[in-house]
């Protein structure tokens, strides 16, 4: 989310044959779960995780918020301490973390995603500074 808009969603990838369509069920004996996003994102962020029952319910998992200006290069680990919502859960391990992966992105990307983006949602709010 930014600025109270959804710019991203996603399911869980647990395979390369998966299609985009796919709401893969994940358990514990799965191992790691990825989630491919290759979103451009700038200032405040509010990133939630959650759960999709049988019955097509949302239930949160987990969130977070973090500003892109203090992210350290390349990777933002974040502990089960450091998440709304899984922190008193025992049902997290105490060894849980989720690891959000960045690149750099040059000013003519960022401008492309962020077109692509308000001609999907019909939002001309987003801006992109440089520097």
């Amino acid at each position: 989310f930014k600025a109270g808009s959804l710019i991203f969603t996603t399911a869980a990838s647990v395979n390369y044959a998966q299609t985009k369509d796919d709401l893969p069920f994940v358990s514990v004996g799965d191992g790691p779960v990825s989630f491919v996003t290759e979103a451009v994102v700038q200032g405040d962020i509010l990133l939630r995780c959650r759960h999709l029952t049988r019955s097509g319910q949302r239930v949160s998992m987990f969130r977070c918020a973090f500003h892109t200006g203090y992210v350290p290069p390349k990777v933002l680990r974040l502990t089960k301490a450091q998440l709304d919502g899984a922190c008193g859960d025992k049902r997290f391990s105490d060894d849980f973390f989720l690891d959000l992966i960045f690149e750099p992105c040059d000013e003519a990307t960022a401008s492309k995603h962020l077109m692509s983006n308000q001609e999907k949602t019909g939002n001309n709010n987003n801006t992109c500074t440089s520097g």
